[in-house]
């Protein structure tokens, strides 16, 4: 739901004059921006700074979410790889 949503809800207004049926209800929707999450669209995202020595080595780190914190294996760093067609014609010269 985005903010300034209408969503109307048939036959649970005001009653109608002289007994007519109900009207209908309409609710309009405010989004309140959260303290952490931040929304992109339909997806939520948040930013989780993490230190050189977890980037490098690994980590497991805690990652908030909407019900419970959920566990996240961070990978450690690997050393880029050269481009193979480059290291094989420099072996071969």
């Amino acid at each position: 739901m985005d903010d300034g949503t209408r969503l109307r809800l048939s036959n649970e207004g005001q009653p109608g004059v002289n007994g007519g049926p109900p009207g209908d209800l309409y609710v309009f929707l405010k989004v309140k921006a959260h303290a952490f999450f931040e929304r992109r669209e339909h997806d939520l995202h948040c930013t989780i700074p993490i230190g050189i020595a977890q980037a490098a080595l690994g980590a497991e780190i805690e990652v908030p979410t909407l019900e419970q914190p959920h566990k996240l294996r961070i990978r450690r760093a690997r050393r880029r790889e050269r481009n193979s067609a480059c290291a094989a014609k420099a072996r071969r010269s």
